[in-house]
């Protein structure tokens, strides 16, 4: 994926143009996740990483679809934690030069990897949510069909809650579009559509 660095946090996320919609069945839509965005997510699986997906491409699987230019992903920051998520961007082939597995069980840990349009940005803190609460309401979406592969992405009223908490001008637009989103899931459960459940996975 490019270059690496570790850096203090920026100004947040924006998700490619045409980006598909997660329809209300708790799978993304063909596509929607690059091969390399899947291959981390995969093996973050199988290193059992405690994380969340959040930003732009949690707002498109739960809304609308919208542009990013990262995958943001919020991590546990305790120490096991954090060697299974050092080993899993070791793996992955991320650029950890000078980086331990200690470097990432701080709570100001921004690690970001990859050149636009496929830039990874890692972070153990956001605002308004904690990463422990957050955990136990997150939803899995199935993101690679033929895989079965799933991804841990935060929940919507988290997810409204950060957005709140940061109040760019960008966030409260995705508020809009989560609310407006929430508005029609309702909509569907009255007229007797199936709600999407919540994932289950690690505890």
């Amino acid at each position: 994926m490019g270059s690496g660095q570790k850096c203090c946090p920026t100004s947040g996320s924006m998700p490619p143009p045409n980006f598909p919609w997660l329809r209300s069945q708790g799978r993304s839509s063909p596509g929607m996740f690059h091969p390399d965005f899947k291959e981390l997510l995969s093996i973050f699986e199988n290193r059992k990483v405690k994380y969340l997906l959040i930003g732009g491409y949690a707002v498109s699987l739960h809304s609308q679809p919208r542009t990013t230019k990262d995958l943001d992903i919020l991590v546990s920051s305790d120490p096991r934690n954090a060697k299974a998520l050092y080993d899993a961007l070791l793996e992955f082939g991320a650029p950890l030069q000078e980086l331990q597995p200690r470097d990432f069980a701080k709570p100001t840990l921004f690690f970001r990897m990859g050149r636009a349009p496929l830039v990874v940005d890692v972070l153990a803190e956001i605002p308004g949510v904690k990463f422990g609460k957050a955990w136990k309401k997150r939803i899995e979406v199935e993101i690679d069909p033929d895989s079965g592969l799933k991804a841990s992405v935060i929940s919507r009223d988290d997810l409204i809650a950060t957005k709140l908490a940061s109040a760019r001008s960008q966030d409260l637009a995705d508020v809009a579009a989560l609310r407006h989103g929430e508005d029609s899931i309702a909509k569907a459960k009255r007229k007797g559509a199936k709600p999407r459940r919540k994932g289950k996975g690690r505890d």
